[in-house]
């Protein structure tokens, strides 16, 4: 039995894994007091049978001379910022979640409590991150994010140290 992707790892050339995220990413989602909550619904511990915050949405960008990789956690929400410039042993560097646990996520549902015909609010914020993009503009560093189920787009700047 597996419980599925709840982290991201590294491997070096020849195959072998030489990181493992472990809890880091539930870690830091779960600050905000929803366990494994999904991208559909705002219950606690929705996805721990599935696959927890599940990782997905991944870009790596060389900024100023580190490799900084940014993670989307698709069913919590979020995005991780690592500094993976040292593979066996990256750093965390910020987390931001736009989703809004305080508003619902449907404006519809059924009788199980699921989204109806897509009718997803608006207030909830940004659900499902699915693909990254990193690009700068006039020397400024930005990512874009592409929200699978709230249906937006978010653009992040990044602010270097």
């Amino acid at each position: 039995y597996s419980f599925g992707a709840r982290s991201f790892s590294i491997f070096d050339l020849d195959g072998q894994r030489i990181f493992d995220s472990g809890n880091q990413l539930s870690d830091l989602a779960n600050s905000e007091q929803h366990w494994n909550a999904s991208n559909d619904n705002q219950a606690s511990d929705d996805r721990s049978d599935d696959k927890g915050v599940e990782p997905e949405a991944i870009t790596v960008a060389e900024i100023n001379g580190a490799h900084i990789a940014f993670i989307g956690l698709e069913r919590q929400g979020g995005i991780a910022a690592y500094d993976v410039s040292q593979p066996d042993s990256p750093k965390l560097l910020d987390f931001v979640n736009r989703r809004d646990f305080s508003q619902d996520v449907c404006t519809e549902v059924d009788e199980d409590g699921d989204c109806t015909n897509g009718q997803y609010n608006p207030k909830s914020g940004d659900l499902g991150p699915e693909s990254i993009t990193y690009f700068s503009r006039l020397g400024r560093h930005y990512i874009a994010v592409g929200n699978e189920v709230s249906g937006t787009t978010s653009i992040y700047q990044l602010e270097l140290n």
